[in-house]
């Protein structure tokens, strides 16, 4: 009889010990649901796919690769911080690259008080206007080869961990940064030759100006191309530097220091967009081998007029390195035209460009590109 009772006693509790069981499931779960689904409003997850094509008939060559393979991540803790992160894989399976890695591209924590916007960690330096400008409002995947230089001559990628403030009074927008500096294959001579290692260096450091005489900070971000919706006018002008640089080369140290100076003209209005910047490098390296540096200088102007959906283009750049001397110089012309179905979302386009270099360059080069640039 004893044993009957128990065995109905156990019976009753059980159906009760898993209804509580199922209720506390279900409330972690709803807890966790209501959670995320906070959270989820805070978060914003993108991508960015740019394929391109080219045909480089000097070379003999034909290459189909991604220019930009990313992933973007945003989040927002609070009403006034942003947390910025992305991914990315560039130039994969371009020429002998192959695959490729992933690699840590933005990833920086911004707080914004009143005017100032406080950012650490991997942020772009505003070296150059283009080279700020987002991949995704880019004319074509390639920027000029002028501008490429900028981005590695003090600050590796423009984006080495750093400092920066940024800030506008008015009409007149600037830029405070310090940051880390570059690395062994920013200091490449002309042909090709670098440091075998940076043995130790200073923080670079520098600044960027941009009076807007119309529009402002605020209405027109920063973008090589606005799609024929553009109003804006502005000046600016960049000095960064680093003051110190100790590299190795053939088993020897050495020292030396770098800066450079941008100046940017930046027009738009409707259908029409004119960009142009000028580059001073001072202390360039020229032959590593021989301790050769000297200035360098380029310029470059790239202009566009929108139509409906199309978009034709030209750029035309100049680039001395050290002297003024056509041996010395690589010239580089540009004509495209782009069709924008959905603007920065998706546009797909295609180019002719030209390079001539002199002697001590030697590197002409023709090439025909087609390409298709997506943003998500």
């Amino acid at each position: 009889m004893s044993s009957y009772l128990a065995s109905k006693s156990a019976f009753k509790v059980l159906p009760m010990s898993m209804t509580c069981y199922i209720k506390i499931i279900l409330t972690v779960f709803f807890y966790f649901l209501q959670t995320a689904t906070i959270y989820a409003k805070d978060v914003e997850i993108g991508g960015r796919l740019q394929g391109v094509s080219e045909l480089n008939p000097d070379n003999e060559t034909q290459d189909l690769f991604l220019r930009r393979t990313r992933v973007n991540i945003l989040y927002r803790p609070a009403p006034n911080q942003k947390v910025s992160f992305d991914l990315r894989n560039d130039n994969a399976n371009k020429q002998d690259d192959g695959d490729g890695k992933f690699a840590i591209g933005d990833a920086y924590w911004q707080l914004k008080k009143l005017n100032y916007k406080i950012r650490i960690f991997r942020s772009k330096v505003d070296v150059s206007y283009s080279a700020t400008s987002s991949s995704k409002h880019l004319l074509e995947p390639n920027r000029l080869s002028s501008i490429d230089f900028a981005s590695n001559f003090i600050v590796h990628n423009r984006r080495a961990t750093n400092i920066q403030i940024n800030s506008n009074f008015q009409k007149l927008f600037y830029q405070v940064v310090v940051s880390d500096g570059i690395q062994s294959g920013d200091l490449e001579d002309v042909q090709g030759n670098s440091a075998q290692e940076i043995t130790s260096q200073n923080f670079s450091y520098g600044g960027k100006i941009r009076y807007f005489l119309v529009g402002s900070e605020e209405k027109n971000s920063i973008q090589d191309t606005f799609y024929g919706q553009g109003n804006t006018l502005s000046l600016g002008i960049g000095y960064f530097a680093n003051d110190r640089i100790k590299y190795s080369f053939d088993d020897q140290e050495y020292l030396t220091s770098r800066n450079l100076t941008n100046i940017e003209l930046s027009y738009a209005y409707k259908s029409f967009r004119f960009l142009s910047e000028f580059f001073q490098f001072n202390n360039d390296l020229i032959d590593i081998e021989n301790k050769v540096f000297k200035n360098s200088q380029a310029h470059y102007i790239q202009a566009e007029y929108v139509i409906g959906k199309l978009a034709p283009y030209i750029g035309y750049e100049v680039f001395y390195k050290s002297d003024f001397k056509n041996e010395n110089r690589s010239l580089t012309q540009l004509v495209g035209i782009n069709y924008y179905l959905e603007n920065e979302k998706m546009h797909w386009g295609a180019n002719f460009k030209r390079i001539e270099t002199g002697t001590a360059i030697d590197n002409n080069n023709e090439i025909f590109s087609t390409y298709l640039m997506t943003d998500f």
